[in-house]
């Protein structure tokens, strides 16, 4: 009933092979979440550019406001630069996206409130074939611009229809101001007119009195001479009461004509400000929503399945790589002894064959069968097959030295690439540990090169570059691999030993 158990307890090295693999699940669980924990709390780390061009407007300057108020955040690593190099860093994956403000933005924020309001129109470009999550962050990214701009806009024109109102009012109240002056001015003219009615009265009753007495006393006229100057004085004070209330009457009609004139000129500021103010249905629509964002992306992809194939691809065929080595027996010693560089060339002709024989049936079945949209097919096969020589070549190696625990050592290489291969979320959202290995482990490089041949597009890493890491990787696991066999060929208890830890006979 235990027999199973007997067995194991028998051999201490499958007891502790097992002991390992058991712990598989829990390392590949802690080491890919841990790549992946909450990427967004590390979004400080991607760049994302920003490029205005903005030549600011009358009262407003959208570009420079933004800029401001975009600094103050952290959320993406901000690069403000002009558009040539937003544009080349994005086609390197140097950066995420970028966003360009338009010469016109602030000019069309002023519209509004005309008869004829404009849009403003932001453009957002990513380049998903670089990283699609990435992309899709940037595309978060913009649209969390988008409600600053538009709350930008929004507060600058509360602010600018509350400083008119004010401006209103003040000019009002000096309307108001001007009419009470006229009103003084129209007080002196009355009074100046009563006055001048008072002198006129005056003058008609001394010409009166003049005229009978020079009738009595015309023969006497030499002898009232006195009397006839003293009329001519009431004549003459008369007179000048009546200039004096001309004098007035001028004056008040200099006071109402100055009063009118800042009346139509007060008046007229007004009426102005409110002539421009033009609040038209779609001026409503647009002050809503002010901004128009154009997304772009530097590629189209397919679907998903497109996008992620990169890195699909590289798993599989690394893991095609670890089946292999598992179903044959790499240390498995031969009756002829054959020398070592016999067994080097049999052995370096077995595994070529493998990785071009799955590298075939892989290209057919994604580009035949799949449909997977493909910019480069003769990229894409050659770095499935060099990618499918690298892995074989290296787990051999491994299981060739090690034994089955090379076939573990094989399993954490994967767990710790796919961790660090930046194939899911960008590697700037993970830790150092992780950017360090994905400078160092061949499947980064196999998913760059291996989107470069799907989306026509070179990111950091040419893909010539990428191409030479991956033939040396396979040079240098061939060398190793025969290395094995020679010190095997010296060490026959050696060669004994990788045998039975192989078939867990030790």
């Amino acid at each position: 009933m235990f027999q199973d158990f007997k067995f194991i307890l028998k051999k201490p090295l499958l007891l502790v092979s097992l002991l390992f693999v058991a712990t598989l699940p829990v390392i590949y669980a802690v080491t890919f979440l841990g790549a992946m924990w909450n990427p967004y709390e590390r979004t400080s780390e991607m760049t994302f550019s920003i490029v205005n061009e903005d030549t600011g407007g009358n009262e407003i300057n959208l570009g420079e406001d933004f800029i401001d108020e975009i600094k103050k955040h952290d959320d993406l690593k901000w690069e403000f630069t002009d558009l040539g190099t937003a544009e080349n860093h994005l086609q390197s994956g140097e950066s995420y996206g970028y966003i360009r403000i338009p010469k016109d933005a602030s000019k069309n924020a002023e519209s509004f409130l005309t008869e004829e309001p404009k849009q403003i129109n932001l453009d957002l470009k990513t380049n998903p074939g670089h990283n699609f999550i990435g992309s899709i962050m940037s595309q978060q990214a913009g649209s969390t611009i988008v409600t600053q701009v538009s709350n930008t806009i929004t507060k600058t024109y509360t602010e600018t229809m509350f400083t008119s109102l004010k401006e209103l009012k003040e000019n009002s109240k000096e309307g108001a101001d001007a009419l009470k002056n006229l009103e003084k001015g129209m007080n002196d003219l009355n009074n100046g007119l009563i006055e001048l009615n008072e002198s006129a009265s005056t003058l008609a009753q001394g010409e009166t009195q003049f005229t009978n007495q020079l009738t009595s006393l015309s023969p006497m006229l030499g002898d009232y001479a006195q009397q006839v100057i003293a009329f001519q004085g009431q004549l003459e004070r008369g007179a000048d009461e009546v200039a004096g209330g001309t004098n007035q009457l001028t004056e008040g009609s200099a006071n109402l004509q100055q009063g009118i004139s800042e009346l139509n000129k007060e008046m007229g500021k007004s009426i102005n400000k409110v002539d421009n103010v033009s609040f038209t249905d779609s001026g409503a629509e647009y002050l809503a929503s002010p901004i128009h964002l154009n997304v772009e992306s530097t590629v189209h992809t397919q679907n998903y399945a497109q996008s992620f194939a990169p890195l699909i691809i590289g798993i599989s065929l690394f893991i095609g790589s670890v089946t292999f080595n598992v179903v044959y027996p790499m240390n498995k010693i031969f009756e002829t002894t054959v020398r070592p560089l016999k067994q080097w060339t049999s052995r370096v002709l077995l595994t070529l064959s493998h990785a071009l024989i799955i590298s075939t049936l892989l290209f057919i079945a994604l580009v035949s069968a799949m449909n997977i949209e493909v910019a480069s097919q003769g990229k894409f096969f050659l770095a499935l097959f060099l990618w499918a020589a690298a892995s074989i070549a290296a787990i051999t190696a491994l299981v060739m030295i090690f034994g089955n625990l090379g076939k573990f050592i094989g399993l954490l290489l994967l767990i710790v690439q796919l961790s660090s291969s930046a194939g899911t979320f960008p590697i700037e959202t993970s830790n150092k540990f992780y950017e360090t290995m994905h400078s160092i482990l061949p499947m980064a490089y196999v998913i760059t090169g291996l989107r470069d041949a799907i989306f026509g597009q070179t990111f950091d890493i040419p893909f010539s570059t990428i191409m030479y890491v991956l033939t040396s990787f396979i040079v240098v696991s061939h060398i190793v691999i025969y290395i094995v066999f020679f010190i095997k060929s010296l060490f026959p208890s050696y060669k004994e030993f990788t045998q039975k830890v192989s078939r867990f006979e030790n």
